[in-house]
């Protein structure tokens, strides 16, 4: 079998994005899958460049760029790049060569669907598309944009790509709710695929070049936040929290991560003169379980105006590390049962200091006592978030169009 993903990012970049697709087709490539992978690229000259990386072979095409952009000319370039995409895979006498079995994308984006839908035609097979975000949805809860005709664009792009999935993959029970309420007209088969992550005996590891022995939180129960540090993952919380226990010499904060919302963190620290959180740029993915291993607590934050219920994949990598979860998330994400169901650490959907407060020290005292607790998340890692079966649930609906 012969898959084709098509992403916005891949490794090297160290996106959750480029990430999950990572983790991803290295599974496909045990499982003896062939893969080929379609990524944009702003700054190659070549219209098309295909080269091979741990097995998997990477189409890189000439694209627009589009980071670090204002909103506008962002999206337009995310609406044309399929198009310029498109027209170089059809000049690549290479690319019309390959056989596929199967067209696998992940959003966001949601501008994938007219790629898609040629890739589908071409090769004649089917889609499934991995469902994160739903944008633009959770933009307009949270206040980014505004309903209008620039809304009501997203939501048509966002419809039009729903349309082109034989498969959605929907990464939680309660969004998969969300989206048969809101989108009742799309044909697709429809499924929880959970978020993912390869047992970290399989995966390369390097030293971490984070030392919290040598930080000022040194010897405390240490609360990681690792990740995207932006408006989505409502970081004001976060911030009040470590200042309501800036007195509290057993807990430190240790925050490490890139995004909009990373300097107002830095700039609280230093000019509050806080002793017990320090903040970190982010790392290389690899490094990641060398910081886990000096860490107590994953930490979770994510905007409680949210009405979509996100579960990111930093979720899995605590508990793959034996990490519990102090989870702060919206109401009704699926973390709020699932976290308390399993024993494996503390979910709150309010905005009480107070509450959140005793509840860091409540898990803080846990962990002292609790001796199982770090089995019980790997073991729940390795039941529910396990690549292996995440790649079979994705090949399965594949395989059934061949019989």
């Amino acid at each position: 079998m012969h898959v084709l993903i098509v992403t916005d990012a891949y490794f090297p970049s160290r996106t959750s994005v480029a990430v999950l697709l990572y983790e991803l087709s290295q599974t496909f490539i045990q499982e003896k899958v062939s893969v080929s992978i379609i990524v944009p690229s702003a700054t190659q000259i070549e219209p098309i460049i295909f080269t091979e990386q741990e097995g998997c072979e990477i189409i890189s095409v000439k694209a627009l760029p589009t980071k670090d952009l204002n909103y506008v000319r962002r999206t337009l370039n995310e609406f044309i790049n399929p198009w310029i995409i498109w027209r170089a895979l059809r000049r690549s006498s290479h690319f019309s060569r390959l056989k596929m079995d199967g067209v696998i994308w992940y959003s966001p984006s949601i501008f994938w669907g007219p790629l898609v839908k040629r890739l589908k035609q071409y090769f004649q097979c089917r889609s499934y598309l991995i469902l994160r975000d739903m944008f633009p949805d959770w933009a307009l809860h949270l206040g980014v944009i505004k309903k209008g005709l620039p809304y009501l664009f997203l939501k048509a792009v966002e419809h039009y790509q729903y349309q082109q999935a034989d498969t959605i993959g929907i990464q939680s029970p309660n969004n998969l709710l969300y989206f048969q309420k809101h989108h009742p007209s799309i044909k697709a088969k429809l499924e929880v695929l959970w978020n993912w992550a390869r047992p970290l005996d399989t995966i390369a590891k390097a030293p971490c070049s984070i030392h919290v022995s040598q930080t000022p939180i040194a010897g405390r129960v240490i609360f990681v936040y690792a990740g995207n540090i932006g408006v989505a993952q409502g970081m004001q919380t976060f911030l009040r929290l470590i200042e309501s226990l800036k007195n509290n010499a057993d807990i430190g904060f240790l925050v490490v991560g890139r995004g909009s919302e990373a300097e107002a963190i830095k700039n609280m620290v230093r000019q509050q003169d806080l002793h017990n959180a320090v903040v970190f740029d982010e790392i290389a993915p690899f490094e990641i379980p060398g910081l886990f291993e000096q860490c107590h607590v994953g930490l979770m934050f994510l905007d409680r105006r949210h009405q979509t219920h996100n579960i990111p994949g930093k979720f899995v990598t605590y508990l793959q590390s034996g990490l519990p979860v102090l989870a702060i998330v919206n109401p009704g994400n699926d973390l709020l049962e699932l976290i308390p169901e399993h024993k494996i650490g503390v979910a709150d959907d309010g905005d009480d200091l107070e509450v959140l407060r005793q509840k860091v020290l409540l898990l803080a005292q846990q962990i002292r006592e609790d001796t199982q607790i770090a089995e019980r998340c790997k073991a729940l890692a390795n039941s529910l978030f396990e690549s292996k079966a995440i790649s079979n649930q994705i090949l399965s609906t594949f395989r059934a169009n061949e019989n």
